[in-house]
């Protein structure tokens, strides 16, 4: 097996070793105890920077920061992400509340595994900096279609776009139809998200673009409602199937009257407005059957599955038996 060496310079090492070393078990003598620890590399935030610092470290032995760099250095911008195909998806399952049936999974996606643009929030920092969001949210997407039929997974496909990538799959429809039909997926089971990033002004815009998703058999969903642009404002507009309501209304909830008189608030509007809850964050039991007992039909969180590339057809067995157990709490509406 290859091994690092603290007295080998990064120059001695082939391109070809160097990718390898990045895929195998990496063995460091000094202070760094795992290869994990090297993905905080918050400061440096650009190509030049990283390529000054670099120059700089190049007769460095393998440490840390060298180690570090080489691992930024080897993908740097998104245009090589997505032309070395080097993006995968993860899953998270969605479920009843009711009878613990999975309604489908939220496609997530992940930069390449052991780079610092391996976590999301790195990868759309870097996208927003590139001003390529579009083009990535774009083939995010379709990765994650694409592993979705390969996985064979159950129920629909909850993708996440945000507001300006939701009007360029409008303005690309038949490019979007073909995509779906090359790869066997219906349009029925594909339900868009519109993540929180920023105000979707001019709204009338984006109104028109859901409604033609909608018209054309997908469904819509307003993710994270409760927390920054996604408001009641974009409710009453957008008039979504689903509404993801954020953890930081549904944490705790079994434990303040408070959030709770809010679930029960928003259980009537969704009623009002046809549109199906769905609780996000779920963590722990006592939640879970709070949001059960008051009549929010579904949820999403690690107690009832993580995201995987390779997730269950069920949900896990302690979200199962929460689900089926007797209410703690009060009667069911």
């Amino acid at each position: 097996m290859l091994r690092w060496s603290s007295k080998t310079p990064l120059q001695a090492y082939s391109t070809s070793k160097l990718r390898l070393l990045l895929r195998t078990p990496v063995y460091l003598n000094s202070n760094l105890q795992s290869h994990h620890q090297v993905r905080s590399l918050e400061s440096i935030t650009s190509l030049s920077a990283a390529r000054r610092a670099r120059k700089k470290h190049s007769q460095v032995p393998v440490d840390a920061d060298s180690y570090s760099l080489l691992i930024l250095d080897m993908v740097t911008t998104i245009a090589e992400c997505i032309e070395q195909q080097l993006l995968t998806a993860v899953f998270q399952p969605i479920g009843s509340l009711t009878s613990g049936e999975i309604l489908g999974y939220e496609g997530l996606i992940r930069g390449p595994a052991v780079y610092a643009l391996e976590s999301p929030q790195a990868l759309f920092e870097l996208a927003s900096r590139e001003e390529c969001m579009v083009r990535l949210e774009r083939y995010a997407a379709r990765v994650c279609i694409e592993a979705f039929v390969h996985a064979r997974l159950p129920g629909k496909l909850f993708i996440n776009y945000s507001a300006a990538a939701i009007k360029e799959i409008v303005n690309n429809e038949s490019d979007a139809r073909d995509f779906l039909e090359s790869v066997g997926f219906p349009l029925w089971r594909v339900v868009i998200e519109l993540t929180e990033q920023a105000s979707p002004e001019p709204l009338s815009c984006l109104e028109s673009a859901v409604r033609t998703i909608r018209e054309a058999g997908a469904q819509f969903a307003l993710d994270d409602f409760g927390q920054g642009n996604a408001n009641l404002s974009l409710w009453i507009a957008l008039q979504p199937d689903y509404v993801k309501i954020d953890r930081t209304v549904v944490d705790g909830v079994a434990k303040s009257a408070f959030r709770l008189e809010v679930l029960r608030y928003l259980r009537g509007l969704a009623n009002a407005g046809n549109a199906t809850l769905i609780a996000e964050g779920l963590e722990n039991v006592e939640d879970l059957m709070v949001c059960r007992d008051i009549g929010i039909p579904y949820a999403q969180g690690y107690l009832l599955g993580k995201p995987l590339s390779a997730p269950s057809a069920r949900l896990e067995d302690n979200a199962l038996a929460a689900i089926h157990a007797k209410s703690r709490y009060f009667p069911r509406p």
